[in-house]
């Protein structure tokens, strides 16, 4: 009897511990991906992950912009695909040149090399 009562307590648990599981499936491909900024054709046939949800400033709601992530891999390395959706005024568009501190940023600089 006292087993009985745990497992109906618990069975509730697992379940929903189990429903809650979030998987990802890696696709294995032979060639490695050229890292261009164009989203080549081996993405096309990886299934994307959507189903994110927002640390700040909700948190667990649904995301105020569509993000998606596709991932492969090869026998030497992890590709990650991530596509973030944006409203034209909410993207920088500064640039600098690489180990420059004009790439956007917003600090004052000056202050801390003196």
């Amino acid at each position: 009897m006292k087993k009985l009562i745990t497992l109906l307590f618990l069975t509730p648990l697992i379940l929903s511990a189990v429903s809650n599981d979030k998987v990802v499936t890696l696709k294995k491909i032979d060639s490695p991906i050229k890292i261009d900024g164009i989203i080549d054709g081996e993405w096309n046939s990886v299934t994307e992950i959507a189903d994110f949800f927002q640390l700040l400033p909700y948190y667990a709601k649904e995301p105020s912009r569509k993000t998606y992530a596709k991932v492969l891999t090869t026998e030497y390395a992890l590709y990650c695909l991530i596509v973030c959706y944006d409203s034209l005024d909410n993207i920088q568009q500064h640039t600098g040149k690489l180990d420059d501190f004009g790439g956007g940023c917003r600090l004052n600089y000056a202050r801390y090399f003196r």
